[in-house]
């Protein structure tokens, strides 16, 4: 189960933090010269898309804001605790059930999906990570347990040709591409 502080991060503007908390990292931090400590950030987990899952996570975001309200979906971003959205927000169960998720984890795994292909298409946030990917293999300060941490963290961020393929074909849809940049902004 993805804990409360990582679903809250994906409500939060955090995509970076989303991981499922099964996936656990060596005790040694790894700490880029910005700063950036990677030691307690897992790489994100991508699952291969269809038009169909893709849009139902979209939609389970949607729903769930205009369920309990922005107001609501911002204060719980900002609570700091281990609980499941599903423990916080009562109705989380039943938006995930009628749109075909057996659990938090599977949505937010696909809504990063989503989310890192849409911003792959949208801006040179691909460039960057493939550019960084670069920076860190040339680095010659960085441990051999450091780069292997941030390599996988940044292979992490690059979505599949795939996902991003059913990405632009969704975005040919004008209300599928509404919500997908609605949904883009509001995170």
């Amino acid at each position: 189960m993805i804990s409360r502080n990582i679903a809250a991060a994906v409500l939060s503007f955090s995509l970076c933090a989303v991981m499922p908390a099964s996936m656990a990292y060596a005790q040694a931090p790894l700490v880029t010269e910005e700063g950036t400590d990677y030691g307690d950030i897992a790489p994100l987990v991508q699952v291969d898309l269809d038009p169909d899952v893709a849009l139902r996570a979209v939609d389970v975001y949607l729903t769930l804001r205009d369920t309990i309200g922005t107001d609501q979906l911002e204060a719980l971003s900002e609570q700091s605790s281990d609980e499941s959205l599903t423990t916080l927000v009562p109705e989380m169960k039943g938006i995930l059930e009628k749109y075909g998720f057996a659990d938090e984890d599977a949505w937010l795994e696909v809504l990063q999906s989503v989310i890192l292909a849409y911003e792959a298409l949208q801006d040179d946030s691909l460039e960057q990570a493939k550019q960084s990917l670069a920076e860190i293999q040339a680095d010659t300060s960085m441990s051999p347990e450091q780069k292997g941490r941030a390599e996988a963290m940044l292979r992490s961020m690059i979505p599949s040709d795939t996902n991003m393929e059913v990405i632009r074909k969704m975005m040919r849809d004008p209300t599928v591409s509404a919500k997908l940049a609605q949904v883009l902004e509001e995170m």
